[in-house]
């Protein structure tokens, strides 16, 4: 499991800490304006610390304890600034803070025994170099270098009690103060240029961000027009397909519809179905009628089907041939059919084919009718 490298609440305080600018260079830098606050204010405060207690052993730190005291007030007064968005006076007076730090390490033991300290100084310009840029860093280039300057002069003046013999090290001072200068100088040209650098390529990053955003905005609106005209797209099939349901569903009633008027059945008598014929039967109608015919004298239980052929006009070898194959289907089922209203022009063609009729055949349906009412009283007599 991982630790948490700081407390839950340490770290809700860190992330809650504003950076309240419109700048996007000094939003990504606020962070490190922050850490340097928190650690040159425990820098400060630990030499303060250490002041009491050799002030305490009855040692002279009152004016030590003096200056880190200041500081102290000066990380705290940075803090106040950065929380408020004044971040350029934040970090001057951190940076400030830094020289005067390293300086009083100076002062404490001169710049032979304390040379590391012109080395720490240029903390503080790369940190103003990095935050301020060109005349942020400059300022605070100079205030190191003068104060190192004025150190190295006090302490080859014989001013500073360092236990060294003033004369024999007079040269390294003035040599250390001529080095950290140009170490200063060229810190603070390379700290700038890649600030510089660094600026120009998050402005590039911005700019391809906004542009990404944008594009990702245009290709969210597109998808949402398509999506919508989609949509519209699918509801306007499925309104056609269920208009053409519809539509099929009413061909259907109206073909069914249709077909019963070819060819409807009529009930005459006990017994007795009419079937009249109308229009051209062809073979497939002629198929139709045949198994509505065979349905129908099963279901009414009929022993008589008279077939009216008056409505048709035309008939060849296969719808006759077809009439006879349902005369013989019918007798199949225990009926007979009986064939009425051959018109001359039909009776002609059925002559000049060669075709047999072997069912009982009437001119009229009045005659077939008169026919099957008397067979039926001969059979009531005969029983």
């Amino acid at each position: 499991m991982q630790q948490k490298i700081m407390p839950d609440r340490v770290r809700a305080w860190w992330h809650s800490l504003p950076p309240p600018t419109d700048n996007p260079f000094q939003r990504r830098v606020y962070p490190l304006l922050f850490a340097t606050i928190i650690a040159l204010g425990a820098l400060d405060g630990l030499g303060l610390l250490v002041s009491f207690v050799r002030m305490a052993l009855g040692e002279a730190a009152g004016i030590t304890a003096g200056l880190y005291g200041g500081l102290v007030a000066l990380s705290i007064g940075g803090y106040w600034l950065a929380r408020r968005g004044s971040f350029q006076a934040a970090v001057l007076l951190i940076a400030i803070g830094l020289v005067a730090v390293q300086a009083l390490g100076l002062l404490a033991s001169g710049l032979v025994y304390a040379s590391i300290m012109l080395a720490a100084m240029l903390t503080s310009i790369v940190f103003a170099g990095l935050l301020l840029g060109w005349l942020g860093g400059s300022a605070i280039t100079l205030l190191s270098v003068g104060l190192a300057a004025a150190i190295g002069f006090l302490e080859a003046s014989g001013y500073l009690n360092t236990g060294l013999p003033v004369e024999t090290y007079r040269s390294l001072i003035f040599s250390n103060v001529f080095v950290h200068a140009c170490l200063a100088i060229f810190v603070l040209v390379m700290v700038v240029s890649f600030r510089e650098a660094l600026r120009a390529e998050l402005a590039r990053t911005q700019e391809q961000e906004v542009a990404l955003r944008a594009a990702r905005d245009s290709l969210q609106e597109q998808v949402a027009q398509q999506t919508v005209e989609l949509r519209a797209a699918f509801e306007e099939s499925e309104q056609r397909a269920r208009e053409l349901s519809s539509t099929l569903a009413a061909l259907a009633q109206r073909e069914a519809t249709i077909r019963q008027l070819e060819a409807p059945i009529i009930p005459v008598m006990a017994g007795v179905i009419l079937v009249p014929l109308i229009g051209q039967s062809g073979s497939e109608h002629m198929q139709m009628v045949g198994d509505r015919i065979l349905a129908e004298i099963v279901e009414r239980r009929a022993y008589d089907v008279i077939i009216d052929i008056t409505s048709v006009s035309m008939i060849d070898t296969a719808t006759a041939q077809q009439l006879l194959q349902l005369a013989s289907s019918v007798r199949l089922v225990g009926a007979r059919a009986v064939l009425v209203g051959i018109r001359p022009e039909v009776a002609q063609t059925i002559v000049s084919l060669g075709i047999s009729l072997t069912m009982p055949t009437y001119a009229t349906l009045e005659q077939a009718v008169t026919s099957l009412l008397k067979r039926a009283s001969h059979s009531h007599a005969a029983a």
